[in-house]
């Protein structure tokens, strides 16, 4: 079978989106295809499907590079709009809120040329100052869950003697995402960096690509809750990740005890096309 790709970045998070109302192929299918089509010309981040929605815009499944699923993404989110509107899951373009469902829950969003602005739920666990005491780690970090755990870590409270850019933050995370007697799900691991002239520098480690990412949204989302909490800054707060192309957060409602909606934004955009024959039947 031919499937149809479409490369995509979310401020630098890069994923392989589908068209699912071509081929209805079941979460099953998508499963095993998902480390298939993450590993083509782009080496992506995630799989992306969209699906035809009687409730909302349309549905949108998520798939990390080894399958993974049921956690939100936000830049995949935010990618996933701007492609409803290129592929005509959107009756009314302009429209002032978008909504769509991804993992087991409802999102609204805003697209506006190519910025996308996610409106996300209150977080679903915020808990500060977890003390973490092992033979690699021993030290605090806040634990952010935005529909996908997140722990998150100032760099000057770590006391490496190496540049923030070109420490080797995949040793650093690994065994932190795996300590399952603290963060039984695992967890992904954010680490940012406050320089002289006040810009916010953010590099994830993300759980299911098990590496380092161009980006992360709801890292950034998690990183900018963690800072406000510490009262370093107010929203909203730009958040520069790996890629070098910024994520603004911001808050609707009383921060943090009466939040409403944490709001994503950043570019997202088309950046290739593919199509490739795969044999379903031996998946």
């Amino acid at each position: 079978m031919d499937i149809k790709i479409t490369y995509m970045s979310g401020a630098g998070n890069l994923f392989t989106v589908i068209d699912n109302r071509d081929y209805k192929f079941s979460k099953e299918t998508l499963k095993k295809l998902s480390p298939i089509l993450c590993s083509l010309k782009f080496s992506t981040e995630g799989l992306l499907a969209l699906n035809k929605s009687d409730a909302y815009d349309f549905d949108a499944d998520f798939y990390n590079p080894d399958g993974s699923s049921g956690v939100m993404c936000g830049n995949g989110g935010r990618c996933s709009v701007l492609f409803a509107g290129q592929y005509n899951f959107l009756e009314n373009l302009d429209k002032p809120l978008i909504k769509f469902s991804m993992a087991g829950d409802v999102y609204k969003a805003k697209l506006e040329n190519e910025k996308v602005s996610l409106y996300m739920p209150p977080p679903n666990k915020i808990a500060q100052k977890i003390k973490i005491e092992e033979d690699f780690f021993t030290g605090l970090t806040d634990y952010i869950n935005v529909n996908s755990d997140h722990i998150v870590f100032n760099y000057n409270d770590l006391n490496i003697n190496e540049d923030f850019f070109e420490f080797d933050l995949v040793s650093f995370a690994k065994p932190l995402r795996y300590l399952a007697k603290v963060f039984p799900n695992g967890t992904n691991v954010n680490v940012y960096f406050i320089d002289s002239e006040k810009n916010i520098h953010l590099r994830t480690y993300e759980r299911g690509v098990e590496a380092e990412t161009g980006a992360c949204g709801t890292g950034a989302t998690s990183t900018a809750i963690s800072i406000a909490l510490g009262g370093l800054f107010k929203f909203p707060i730009d958040i520069i990740p790996n890629s070098r192309k910024t994520l603004r957060i911001d808050c609707v409602g009383s921060f943090p005890d009466n939040i409403e909606n944490m709001i994503l934004q950043g570019s997202a955009e088309i950046i290739g096309y593919d199509l490739i024959d795969v044999n379903i039947e031996d998946l």
